[in-house]
């Protein structure tokens, strides 16, 4: 279930917001487009009952002009369905991939210690796999849910021009099914995010399994590796997908209930109303049409609603990466490196584990430095501190170059002068640096 405090977010993040700003433009075109389609689909409902009611007229006149407007309503409707599809499932698909490129920038700008806290499989899941709840309401989630509250005004201001009777009925029915759907959905939004859970569980293991292959491999421990993601997943996945898949088929039952007795209940109060002259033949087929409207909205409206409350839950998860980066500001100057001085208390990691315990030194231009000790008492760490890739905050660890705390000097400055080769050279599965300047200068 969802913690307290993701139920007590009601809003997105600002730099969620500030990176859906681009598409306003193509959401509000999307909205002008869905408002024309419906307005259309129901003016469709209305020429179409006009030209049955036109045939009780005898007129073959009256019949003639009403279907050429009928069919000149259903031309308009299909060419503006079109464009309005196009746009909306183009938002769709790219209001992703905008929300993973601007992810992907905010993580390039945080500092090292992010990267102490998080590996990469978790920062690879809040980018690509958590983010895909917020993009589907900040795009389109917004448009559905818009285009269905504005069909369900046009269906019951349509209705009432035909019986007020049969307006009230469905309005009852209606409401009874918004307040279980509603239910339901909440139900199925929590076994969702319960799923996306375990599923980033079960990728963090695999990737860690599979690092690990060759230890794996050389002990024998396959079955055991096995056993334990089996176990999991039958004990933990599978069990969030049983509750969902009951609730989903709750869900999908009252669509199918709905989608047959609403019908069914308008013809029959629809006949009597025939039969005492209130009602036309073709006003009743509107009705009947109008109803059949009414399915999608009263299913999506609450399904929509609670995909926003997925999508803040969601967010919660991702927060450590929307956290605000520490703008660094440097009025001093950073020239060559005269020397560079090292003293340690000790150095503590989240385990507890500690290391670096009294070590003091200072390396000057030109001079070398040897680093000894056993394994596990510091020296990546050592390297790594030296390299401003581990947070001296909270620490009993002072470095200072050139009598300055690298702390305070801009890791974009600190790098002009510092770097540190990797024990093990990562190859980039891509074009080289040395492409990638020259496409620079050249561009």
């Amino acid at each position: 279930m969802m913690s307290k405090k993701q139920d007590k977010s009601v809003k997105f993040h600002s730099e969620i917001n500030r990176i859906f700003k681009p598409i306003k433009k193509v959401q509000f075109l999307a909205m002008v487009l869905v408002t024309v389609v419906s307005l259309l689909r129901f003016l469709m409902v209305i020429e179409t009952q006009k030209t049955v009611d036109s045939i009780s007229t005898g007129s073959m006149e009256l019949l003639k002009i009403q279907l050429v407007k009928s069919m000149l309503v259903v031309v308009l409707f299909f060419l503006t369905n079109c464009i309005f599809q196009y746009v909306h499932r183009n938002l769709q698909y790219n209001s992703h991939y905008i929300l993973i490129k601007g992810l992907f920038r905010i993580s390039l700008m945080k500092d090292s210690s992010f990267y102490e806290k998080f590996e990469s499989s978790v920062i690879l899941s809040m980018i690509k796999e958590d983010s895909k709840f917020i993009s589907d309401w900040k795009s389109f989630g917004v448009i559905v849910v818009f285009g269905n509250i504005m069909s369900v005004f046009l269906i019951f201001a349509i209705m009432s021009t035909y019986s007020i009777m049969l307006t009230i009925a469905n309005v009852i029915v209606i409401l009874l099914c918004f307040i279980f759907t509603h239910y339901i959905s909440n139900a199925i939004g929590r076994k969702t995010y319960d799923l996306q859970i375990s599923n980033t569980c079960i990728n963090k293991k695999l990737i860690d399994y599979l690092d690990g292959i060759k230890d794996i491999r050389q002990h024998k421990k396959e079955n055991f590796f096995w056993r334990k993601l089996t176990y999991f997943i039958d004990n933990d996945t599978n069990k969030h997908s049983r509750e969902y898949s009951k609730y989903f088929s709750i869900y999908m039952s009252v669509f199918a209930l709905l989608s047959m007795v609403l019908p069914i209940i308008s013809i029959l109060i629809g006949a009597f109303l025939i039969l005492n002259g209130q009602l036309t033949v073709g006003k009743l087929m509107g009705v009947y049409m109008l109803v059949g409207s009414l399915q999608e909205p009263v299913m999506e409206i609450p399904d929509f609603f609670n995909r926003r409350k997925q999508a803040i839950a969601i967010q919660d998860k991702i927060a450590p990466l929307l956290q605000e980066i520490k703008k660094e500001s440097f009025d001093g100057k950073v020239g060559s490196l005269e020397e560079l001085t090292f003293e340690s208390k000790e150095y503590v990691f989240e385990d507890g584990k500690r290391v670096l315990q009294n070590v003091n030194f200072t390396l000057h231009k030109g001079g070398t430095v040897l680093v000894k000790g056993e394994s596990g008492k510091g020296k990546t760490s050592l390297l790594n501190l030296l390299s401003k890739f581990y947070s001296t905050d909270t620490q009993a660890v002072k470095i200072k170059y050139n009598d300055i705390p690298i702390k305070s000097i801009p890791a974009y400055l600190y790098y002009e002068h510092v770097l540190q080769a990797q024990q093990i050279p990562y190859i980039f599965n891509d074009y080289s640096i040395g492409r990638g300047i020259l496409e620079r200068r050249y561009r």
